[in-house]
C-alpha cells in the first residue's frame, strides 16, 4: 500500500461546491437565468455607435466565449460595426465580495 500525506487535512472543495450549488438553487430557484445587458445612450449613425457601450455582467458561471461571440454578432445585426466611445465593463454586481475576511491577503495587508 502507498500512503502520501494521508493524515494531512485539506479543504473539501468538491463538497463545498455541492453546498454552494444547493444554496444557489434554493435561493434563486430552478428557473433562474443570469442576464448580461448591453446598454448605451448613443445613436447608431453610419454603422457607428456614437457613445459608450456598457456591458453589465451579473455573474453567470456558465458564460462562454461562444456566447460572448454571439452577443457581438447580435450587435452587428443591429448595425453596429464600430463603437466611437468607451467599452465599459460593469462588474458592480460583485462590489465588496472580491475578498473574504480572514483570507491570506487580508492578513498580509494588515502586517505592513
Amino acid at each position: 500500500m502507498f500512503d502520501y500525506h494521508s493524515q494531512q487535512m485539506a479543504l473539501p472543495a468538491s463538497t463545498q461546491k455541492i453546498i454552494t450549488a444547493l444554496a444557489a438553487l434554493l435561493q434563486l430557484g430552478r428557473d433562474y437565468q443570469f442576464v448580461t445587458h448591453f446598454e448605451t445612450e448613443g445613436k447608431i449613425i453610419d454603422h457607428r455607435l456614437k457613445s459608450d457601450l456598457v456591458v453589465r455582467f451579473t455573474g453567470d458561471p456558465t458564460l462562454t466565449r461562444q456566447q460572448i461571440r454571439n452577443m457581438v454578432a447580435e450587435l452587428k445585426q443591429l448595425g453596429i460595426e464600430q463603437v466611437e466611445g468607451d467599452l465599459i465593463i460593469d462588474i458592480s454586481a460583485f462590489a465588496g465580495h472580491d475578498k473574504a475576511p480572514g483570507w491570506v491577503w487580508n492578513v498580509c495587508d494588515t502586517m505592513f
